[in-house]
């Protein structure tokens, strides 16, 4: 963990791992507040970053994902883990986790606007990668425990890397991730869903993101040209 010089107002971090270690740079002038709300936005910003960054240990260290097109698993995976084990780790509200799965919601639908998950990408939103596959992650959780069942997202995870472990050369794609979870026990239907939104032309992109969480049992509703969602998340 280094400091990161001149960066000015507000925080700025910056994260990698490289050769098995997390590499963490912080900076900007909330990291010296002395308010107490700042410095706890701080702490909980700079183990977000260090989370996210240890789970890629795990989703890109143990196995590769060399599509770099496809890097809205691994990314939105990494975001999704880093905000339950945050929540856990600080005891916070459920309120959290519904923040940051709403933020995600809607940059999603805004990049989708550029016409498709690709073009938002080639346009150099890569910010897309997070914020829609984090969405994706939320609705393959919901829809694994629909049953009653206890498919964590890290349990998620966990077949995912079981079935790249077995393949030739420890590699995951998107169609290894989705047979991974339709094998769990996944509807067909959100596969459908998960390949439309990421790989077709999106006309609708507020419409196809309603429709897809709720095939997951979790309700979206449009309130004031935001996304929200109905109950907690």
């Amino acid at each position: 963990l280094t400091r990161r010089p001149n960066v000015g107002q507000g925080i700025s971090f910056r994260g990698g791992v490289v050769d098995g270690q997390v590499v963490m740079q912080i900076g900007g002038d909330a990291v010296d507040s002395d308010d107490a709300g700042v410095r706890s936005q701080v702490r909980t910003m700079a183990a977000g970053g260090i989370v996210h960054e240890m789970a890629h240990l795990w989703n890109v260290g143990l196995v590769l994902s060399p599509n770099p097109e496809e890097a809205w698993i691994h990314e939105g995976g990494a975001d999704a883990i880093s905000w339950r084990v945050l929540t856990e780790i600080f005891d916070l509200s459920s309120g959290y986790m519904n923040r940051q799965h709403a933020d995600a919601l809607n940059h999603c639908a805004s990049a989708l606007a550029s016409g498709s998950f690709y073009t938002a990408i080639e346009g150099g939103n890569y910010r897309a990668h997070y914020s829609c596959g984090a969405t994706i992650m939320l609705a393959i959780e919901r829809d694994l425990q629909t049953e009653g069942g206890d498919n964590t997202l890290l349990k998620i995870w966990s077949n995912v890397i079981q079935h790249a472990l077995a393949t030739d050369d420890h590699s995951y794609s998107q169609s290894v991730f989705l047979d991974a979870f339709h094998q769990q026990g996944g509807q067909s239907a959100i596969l459908d869903w998960v390949n439309a939104l990421i790989s077709e032309p999106v006309e609708d992109p507020r419409e196809i993101l309603i429709e897809g969480l709720a095939l997951a049992g979790i309700a979206v509703e449009i309130d004031e040209d935001e996304l929200v969602f109905v109950g907690e998340q």
